[in-house]
């Protein structure tokens, strides 16, 4: 019986360290997300439209109301190899080279940890 309740004992605490590790994580995620946000940054993933697109790379913004962007200067940013990225960009006044995308010239992009 005394094996047993210390089995359970030590499961208890350890399943509360977990859980205290996971809320630890998470609050280091938002802020980090915060932050991002704050310093004009955007999530988005970043989508291959097919290399005889007009707009070979899209990124997808991942807010409330999700809309697509075409990079037009996508091709600095080759060095960010990553489908979830924080893009930080300007909206250009130009007609989109695709079907319901907005024109944009990208300022920085980089890979968005999950």
């Amino acid at each position: 019986m005394k094996c047993f309740s210390l089995l359970l004992f030590t499961y208890l605490v350890l399943l509360t360290g977990a859980c205290h590790g996971t809320k630890q994580l998470d609050a280091a995620s938002t802020t980090l997300e915060k932050d991002m946000l704050t310093k004009g940054y955007q999530k988005g993933i970043l989508v291959s439209d097919g290399e005889e697109s007009p707009c070979p790379f899209l990124i997808s913004i991942e807010t409330d109301q999700s809309y697509m962007l075409d990079p037009l200067n996508i091709d600095a940013f080759s060095e960010v190899h990553s489908d979830s990225i924080w893009v930080k960009y300007i909206p250009l006044r130009q007609k989109s080279r695709c079907p319901n995308t907005l024109p944009v010239q990208i300022e920085d992009l980089k890979k968005r940890e999950e």
